[in-house]
Order: structure tokens, then C-alpha cells, then sequence
């Protein structure tokens, strides 16, 4: 791999308990428990359930958030203020006729007013039962991709937006522009006449721009797409009962938990003969040996983008974050809004794990978030790349691909894994328990991994693909950048976030004074 390669997975820093957890938040009005969720309906206005039923299994209930149990009190996200709990969700379905529309509401929703627009990305905690903890885990999703006016609903490929990458895909030109004149109302139509349709769950456009309709043109069936925010709120939308989802996109860590609560099937690699594709450096990672429940679908690491016009040097280390060289960037440095990944940052830079159980190690990286705060503009809810490419911000932790799509549009701009070691995370494809179209879900699987198709999304979302077929086909730049694939001397010093038990309190408890403090 010329010099780079796949994470290695190698000693783990945890208790021996799994991932990483806290209880997860109630997605509707705080402390409230409903079973069911948010639906958005087309136009723009999302209504408020209250006791309403569950849609019929074979129906996919387009949530905009999932409801979690009773929650305990919430991190504030900004300035001490506990967040409105809303969230910003899309659906579409590619049809076998090749058109996309919005899918019908179920019926029996209780009405309400909708909540107001715009608005911060809840914080979801995790679950606290055994085999369900669950880690506070990166957004990867701009929750501010929609400005105040704008409907929240859409349909055709996928939307306009700022960047590209796990978090927006630019539209596919004149087709889109077909769609969007679908009316909402022939839109529901078609979608009842359909007669095969893959539900996939997926976070927010994080496929290629012509992915879905490359299937339907082959298979025949229609996909309907879904999007979540975060991993705990796919895991809470699934927990108690598949909506009518075939194929989801966890990470690495919730894949393990939803392995130990058996909320997924397991994967007939008779049916994916593009397994063969797959870098064998991803065929027995440790969250799930051999590919029984998950196939690899794309990796990453988080690190520092940076301006290097305003930079000095390169910034090797989290010490242009969190010792004295961030003393020169006062005002411009912006963190992204993640529990773990900024005090798993703060911990690399001291010497410890990003994992750390020990009280006072993480007390320590508790107070050195407290004291480099004076530096910081303000956390970012996962659109710092928007901020580095606007001139707001000069320094930013960030997704890599995030980072490497902003690179694009400003030659000034770069992205770094410090000295120290991060973060690396894995996510993969799934077919959750319940699932109806199993058969298709295994092919759609195949599908993503066909050498072709793989380079096709890697090259609209710019991240590391574990597919080594595919990655000879992503572009040359890609490739060789240590942005996309870090050195496996860079990797080694990297983590995968887990669950740390008890421990997670401790960083719960830290991460609401640095957010007060």
C-alpha cells in the first residue's frame, strides 16, 4: 500500500466490559419515554408523537429521532444550555421506474407543534445494562446543514450542500432537478405501488451520489434511505424492535454491542462473493472475528485540520491544541463537540490511553481541556471543516475525510494525525435482526463491494476504503495521501474508542465541567 496501510487493531486499554456507554437520552421533550418516533412529513413540518402506535413492521417509520429511556441529566452542548433534542433527517427511495420521492407517513401519528428550526444535534447517551453500553461517539453529521426557513424534507439524489464526505454529497445535476418536481403527493403513490423496496439506515449520505440508483437500475428494487445522526441513535431506533430496516451502518464499537444484544443476522458469505475484495487486514477485526455479523465498509482517524497559511509549521502535536503553542491561536482553535474525542486527545497528549479507567488520569485530561479553553472559539456540533474553509477557525479536531474535502476547495488548507497517536474507527455494513429482505440486503452488500462501485463512493465521500480492489480504483491522489491513509507507523499509535464501564462516569462527569467550566 505504498508505505500506508489499514489500522492495526492491536492491545486493547479497556476492563475487559466491552464499549464504551452512558444511558441514552430521551430523543423528544426531556425526561418524556415514547416508543415511537418523530416522523417528518413531506413539505418540511415534522410532528410531535405523543401515544401514538408503532408503524406496521413492514412499514419504515421515517423518524427523525428515536426514543431513548428515561435520561439522566444531559451535558449541556454550548454555554451550559441543555440543547432542544431535534434532529435533522432525510429520506428517500430510489424506485425500480428509476424516480425518487418521499415515502407516505404512517398513519395514527399524534399531532403537536413542530419544534422550531435549526438547532443543535442531541447529545445521546448510552445505555448502562450490560452488552448495551454505548459510547459518546463522533456526530460525523453537520446538524446545521439546513439554515433557518429551509424544509427539512427533501427528495431526489442527494442534496445540495457544503461539503461533501460523511456528513453531505453534492446532487447529480438535471436528475436531481427531475426529481425535485416529483409532487410529494405522486411521489407517496409510487412508493405504495412499489413492489420491492431495501430499507437501508445509514448515516446522513454517506454513499455514493449515484449508489442507490446504479442498484435499482440492477436489482430491481427501490431503496429507500434513511439517516441517522450518530451510532446511539441507530441503536435506540432498534433496540426494542427493527422498524423494517435491511441494511445499517454502525461503527466499530456499537457493532460489538449489537453483536451481544443478538440484534443482528448473521452474514451468509456464500451470498457476497466481492468478500474476496475485502484487504484481509479487515476479515478478522476484533469486534467481530472472520465477518460473522458486519462486512467492512469504510475507516478513518481523527486528527487536526489546519490552515497552513496562519499555522506555523506543521502541528505535529496536540500540544498546538492543549500546551504552548496553542497560545498563538487564541480564538482560533475549534474542537469538535465529542466527549471522547477530545478528551481522548487531551489523554494522548499526557501519555495515556484515549481509554484511561484511572480517576486521576482522566481528571488530568479533564483540567488540561479546562486550561486550553481560554484558546478555543467554541466546540464545534461536527461542521468544524465549514470553519477552517469560511477563515473562522485556523485550527480544528475533525474528521479526516471531512478535512480532506475541504482540502479540495482550498489548497491551503491540510490535515494532520498528531505525533501522539488518535483516534481510528471502522464502520461497516449490517442486516439487523427482523429484516425482510435479507437476500437483497446480501446483494446490496456485494454490490457496494464490487471494485467499480466502492471506487465510485470512495471517490464522492473521500474516505479510506477497506476494500483493496476498489481502493486501486480510487483516485491517484487519494491514495497516496496520508490524510485518507495515514503511515502504519501513525496508525499504530492510534485507538479505537470502547466501552470503559464504570469508568464512562468519570468522563461524563469530566465533560460537563469543561463544558461549564
Amino acid at each position: 500500500m505504498a508505505g500506508r496501510t489499514a489500522p492495526h487493531y492491536g492491545a486493547r486499554h479497556d476492563d475487559g466490559r466491552g464499549r464504551t456507554g452512558a444511558r441514552a437520552r430521551g430523543l423528544g421533550r426531556p425526561g418524556a419515554e415514547r416508543p415511537d418516533h418523530d416522523l417528518q412529513r413531506p413539505g418540511g413540518t415534522r410532528r410531535r408523537a405523543g401515544a401514538a402506535p408503532h408503524p406496521p413492521a413492514d412499514r419504515v417509520a421515517r423518524g427523525a429521532r428515536p426514543r431513548g429511556p428515561r435520561p439522566r441529566a444531559p451535558h449541556s452542548r454550548r454555554g451550559g444550555r441543555q440543547p432542544d433534542a431535534r434532529r435533522i433527517a432525510r429520506a428517500r427511495v430510489f424506485r425500480a421506474d428509476g424516480r425518487v420521492g418521499p415515502l407516505r407517513r404512517p398513519h395514527g401519528r399524534a399531532g403537536g407543534r413542530a419544534p422550531p428550526r435549526g438547532g443543535d444535534r442531541p447529545r445521546v447517551r448510552g445505555l448502562s445494562r450490560a452488552g448495551r453500553r454505548l459510547t459518546r461517539q463522533r456526530p460525523r453529521r453537520n446538524p446545521n446543514r439546513f439554515a433557518a426557513g429551509r424544509p427539512r424534507h427533501e427528495t431526489g439524489d442527494i442534496a445540495m450542500a457544503r461539503t461533501i464526505g460523511r456528513r453531505s454529497i453534492l446532487a447529480g445535476g438535471a436528475a436531481a432537478l427531475a426529481v425535485a418536481l416529483v409532487p410529494a403527493r405522486e411521489g407517496r403513490a409510487q412508493a405504495k405501488k412499489g413492489a420491492k423496496t431495501l430499507n437501508v439506515y445509514n448515516f446522513d449520505t454517506y454513499i455514493g451520489d449515484k449508489t442507490l440508483a446504479n442498484y435499482t437500475a440492477k436489482s430491481g428494487f427501490a431503496v429507500r434511505y434513511d439517516t441517522f445522526a450518530n451510532n446511539e441513535e441507530l441503536f435506540a431506533k432498534l433496540r426494542k424492535k427493527n422498524p423494517g430496516y435491511d441494511i445499517i451502518v454502525p461503527s466499530d464499537y456499537m457493532i460489538e454491542t449489537m453483536i451481544a444484544a443478538k440484534m443482528l443476522l448473521p452474514i451468509d458469505h456464500a451470498k457476497i462473493p466481492n468478500l474476496s475484495n475485502i484487504d484481509k487486514a479487515f476479515t478478522n477485526l476484533p469486534f467481530d472475528p472472520g465477518m460473522k455479523h458486519s462486512v467492512p465498509y469504510m475507516w478513518g482517524t481523527v486528527g487536526l485540520g489546519y490552515r497552513k497559511s496562519k499555522v506555523q509549521g506543521i502541528p505535529v502535536s496536540w500540544s498546538y491544541v492543549f500546551g504552548p503553542e496553542a497560545n498563538a491561536y487564541k480564538g482560533r482553535i475549534v474542537p469538535i463537540d465529542d466527549m471522547r474525542a477530545v478528551l481522548g486527545a487531551a489523554l494522548k497528549y499526557l501519555g495515556f490511553s484515549m481509554n484511561a479507567t484511572k480517576a486521576e488520569e482522566i481528571a488530568k485530561a479533564r483540567d488540561l481541556v479546562l486550561a486550553a479553553k481560554k484558546n478555543f472559539k467554541t466546540f464545534s456540533p461536527d461542521s468544524g471543516q465549514d470553519m477552517l474553509l469560511a477563515g473562522d477557525a485556523d485550527l480544528v479536531i475533525e474528521w479526516n475525510g471531512d478535512i480532506v474535502q475541504v482540502m479540495q476547495k482550498d489548497k491551503d488548507l491540510s490535515y494532520v494525525l498528531p505525533k501522539e497517536g488518535g483516534q481510528r474507527w471502522t464502520d461497516c455494513l449490517c442486516i439487523p435482526k427482523g429484516a425482510k429482505n435479507v437476500d437483497a440486503a446480501h446483494a446490496f452488500i456485494d454490490f457496494v463491494h464490487d471494485a467499480k462501485e466502492n471506487a465510485h463512493i470512495v471517490n464522492t465521500i473521500r474516505y479510506a476504503t477497506p476494500n483493496a480492489e476498489g481502493r486501486k480504483l480510487q483516485n491517484a491522489e487519494d491514495q497516496q495521501s496520508p490524510a485518507v491513509y495515514p503511515s502504519a507507523e501513525a496508525l499504530a499509535k492510534c485507538e479505537t474508542v470502547i466501552d470503559l464501564g464504570k469508568a464512562t462516569r468519570l468522563y461524563d462527569q469530566a465533560w460537563t465541567k469543561v463544558k461549564a467550566g
